[in-house]
């Protein structure tokens, strides 16, 4: 039987997976964290936690879950257009839904609608995959 090399020949290097939780340094977010899992280049990004304080969000706005300065692979290593996925806030039978953008200035969304409101408790989630390498 022929020896296969699948690493084609490069060196295999170990990775140890990090977990970090990063607060948001977004006022209206507070009490929220974004959960990041690095295992090499892949990093899972998830949103946890609960509001400290009722909010109410302003059409046309732009907020920031996380910036790329608070994680800095994000901003030194992100190469491409935004990846998207859907952020969800619950704040009591009340959900709304915003598409949430991953680029090299951190993690945001625009707030299209009027009307946004949540209280104190409200819930936040989200999750995305992403390839970082250094460019």
């Amino acid at each position: 039987m022929p020896n296969i090399d699948f690493n084609f020949g490069l060196p295999i290097t170990p990775y140890t997976p990090v977990i970090s939780n990063i607060p948001t340094q977004t006022a209206i977010f507070n009490g929220i964290t974004t959960g990041v899992f690095n295992l090499g280049l892949q990093y899972n990004f998830w949103g946890q936690g609960s509001t400290a304080g009722a909010g109410s969000l302003a059409n046309g706005t732009v907020y920031y879950v996380m910036t790329g300065s608070d994680f800095a692979p994000l901003s030194n290593w992100f190469v491409g257009d935004p990846a998207q996925a859907w952020m969800n806030i619950q704040s009591g039978t009340n959900r709304y839904s915003f598409p949430l953008n991953f680029d090299r200035t951190g993690i945001w969304f625009l707030c299209d609608t009027g009307g946004v409101s949540f209280t104190a408790g409200a819930t936040i989630g989200f999750t995305q995959m992403l390839f970082l390498a250094p460019s």
